[in-house]
């Protein structure tokens, strides 16, 4: 157990440097730091200790290690000014070792190109969107221990420019034996800076515009700046309150310190019902953070077996302050 302290301390001086050489508000890929799935979001996002289906590969991939069949799953919600925002995971077990496939993205929809000079429209429609591909890994060191990673390929498209970088994340989960107490710990977006290029970037320049005859529209390149990831480092408590067959309850915090906002709190519990047949979730994402327009959430959630395939449905309602009420869905299906 001594070197699992170890590796725990080695990651948080780690994180702690990092956060030594960001400021506030300076990171791109923001939307990497969206919870995913609306299980998790029922439960105010707090689930790097608690998550243990296959979207806990977007708060903790240890998670996904306690799962004890293959599932995949798709979560989708209608994000702010007509964009959406949606999740899919794949998962393989091999008895002691799990296989996750993952995407997020955030995709906002078409517009109309418009100029000065045809301010109704060219007929071109630019688009922009935000993706992350994943391939992650998870497994038992003991029976109460467990690890996992995953390695990620990120892009970011608006119109003809993209940018591309590559990112890890790696997480820790332990069970006690008091109360199914859990200790979750994760890192996530530590990678490479990105910075956005591509053909719109090309300009003709005159590099002498004191002499004249010279060649006034020689090609150049404009170069954007490099922008980091938004690293983030949480730590996460989970516990059953009551473990009975016709209902549970658990509750869940999480601390986060992430390198382009203040640390803060996410907390939420969730109860279910007629051995895990119904649940009902509330939480709140955003505690101590300051500008956000985040507050409560609200979640419900069915579980069904049909033979040997479970189907699952999750629904939740976060209240997102002047921007309204942001729904998200959840499909999954374990084989």
């Amino acid at each position: 157990m001594n070197k699992y302290i170890c590796w725990i301390f080695a990651l948080i001086c780690l994180v702690t440097n990092g956060q030594a050489q960001n400021k506030v508000g300076t990171t791109s890929a923001a939307f990497l730091n969206i919870p995913g799935g609306a299980r998790s979001v029922g439960v105010g996002g707090a689930f790097a200790a608690i998550g243990d289906d296959a979207m806990s590969v977007f708060g903790n991939v240890a998670g996904i290690s306690l799962m004890h069949r293959s599932e995949v799953s798709f979560n989708m919600a209608d994000w702010f000014a007509g964009s959406n925002l949606n999740h899919w995971v794949g998962i393989l077990t091999f008895g002691n070792h799990t296989f996750g496939l993952s995407m997020k993205q955030l995709d906002y929809g078409d517009e109309m190109v418009t100029t000065v000079a045809e301010p109704e429209g060219t007929g071109e429609k630019w688009s922009a969107q935000d993706q992350a591909l994943g391939l992650s890994y998870a497994t038992h060191l003991t029976d109460r221990f467990s690890i996992g990673g995953t390695i990620k390929y990120i892009s970011a498209q608006i119109y003809h420019e993209t940018a591309h970088t590559i990112a890890v994340d790696l997480g820790l989960l332990f069970i006690s034996d008091y109360k199914n107490l859990r200790i979750g710990m994760h890192i996530s977006n530590f990678g490479l800076d990105s910075h956005l290029d591509g053909k719109d970037l090309l300009q003709a320049a005159d590099v002498d515009e004191v002499y004249s005859g010279n060649n006034e529209n020689i090609s150049a390149k404009l170069t954007t700046d490099d922008w980091p990831l938004p690293l983030l480092f949480c730590v996460g408590l989970g516990a059953d309150i009551v473990d009975r067959n016709w209902i549970k309850w658990q509750i869940a915090v999480d601390a986060l310190h992430p390198n382009n906002n203040n640390i803060y709190l996410r907390a939420g519990t969730e109860f279910s019902f007629l051995n895990d047949l119904l649940f009902l979730r509330c939480g709140h994402s955003a505690m101590f953070k300051e500008n956000a327009e985040e507050g409560f959430s609200l979640g419900a959630g069915l579980r069904y077996r049909i033979s040997q395939l479970k189907f699952g449905f999750d629904y939740s309602l976060t209240d997102f302050g002047c921007l309204g009420n942001i729904p998200q869905f959840g499909i999954s299906l374990g084989l």
